[in-house]
């Protein structure tokens, strides 16, 4: 994954063309590398001249650096100032509804600023070790039927925006 995705890589647009990918979700951290990922917006890599080729980007923190499943530790990782304060823990979370409360600024700006998209970035392996239950999950999807939100699939997203371009 990428700040500016593949933007400025006709190489591998190429090759994404090629394999016949409508579309790519490559953009999944924010400015010089950090976290959270911005509510950035789904675009096309027009400008390298792969029109046909949807970037539909991942928004928030990759959950696993949340939990230090990657066995990391405390990182830096943060842009200073932070543009979104409310979405950094003060530490790691603990619980499923610590996990939610970090999700939900986002889902909540997106909501508040009426964008077309939203997207956390969720591994199985780490939310599996730590919800099991997955309470994260329900927390989420019910504040996501409460915002009115309609949740989609990455091909569903790609075929509404075609539709719609």
């Amino acid at each position: 994954s990428f700040v500016d995705g593949l933007k400025g890589a006709p190489d591998v647009l190429s090759l994404i063309r090629e394999a016949g990918l409508q579309y790519v979700s490559s953009v999944a951290w924010g400015k010089e590398h950090t976290m959270p990922a911005p509510l950035t917006q789904p675009f096309r890599y027009s400008e390298d001249g792969f029109s046909e080729i949807w970037e539909i980007p991942c928004h928030g923190w990759h959950e696993n650096l949340l939990k230090d499943h990657n066995k990391w530790g405390p990182r830096a990782i943060t842009l200073w100032p932070a543009p979104w304060p409310e979405a950094i823990p003060a530490g790691f979370v603990r619980s499923a509804g610590d996990e939610f409360a970090v999700n939900r600024v986002f889902m909540d700006r997106a909501a508040s600023d009426e964008m077309e998209f939203v997207s956390l970035i969720w591994h199985p392996w780490s939310l599996a070790k730590f919800d099991p239950e997955m309470d994260m999950l329900d927390l989420t999807f019910s504040h996501v039927r409460d915002l009115g939100l309609e949740p989609t699939t990455y091909a569903g997203m790609c075929e509404s925006l075609t539709a719609s371009a």
